[in-house]
């Protein structure tokens, strides 16, 4: 099963979030994924791949409003559509 964990306010190595939950399941043998708005790059780490969504602005407000679709729409389209690149 792939399994997609999408935030909007913690950062890639959170220790709740992917130390705790995201490592687990991937341990578990599932598919993981964690996509953040921290404006990094993709990586692999501890079996769990990581996308870091850009965020043209560092506004609180700008991520509020913002942060979630992007990451949503990061999460439909380049994770469950194979081969198809979302920027």
């Amino acid at each position: 099963m792939h399994i997609a964990h999408l935030t909007s306010v913690h950062h890639r190595h959170d220790s709740r979030i992917y130390h705790k939950m995201c490592k687990s399941i991937a341990k578990t043998g599932h598919t993981v994924s964690l996509i953040v708005s921290d404006n990094r790059n993709n990586e692999r780490v501890g079996g769990v791949s990581i996308y870091g969504i850009p965020l043209p602005s560092k506004s609180r407000i700008y991520r509020i409003l913002n942060a979630p679709a992007l990451i949503y729409k990061k999460a439909i389209l380049s994770l469950f559509i194979p081969g198809l690149q979302v920027l």
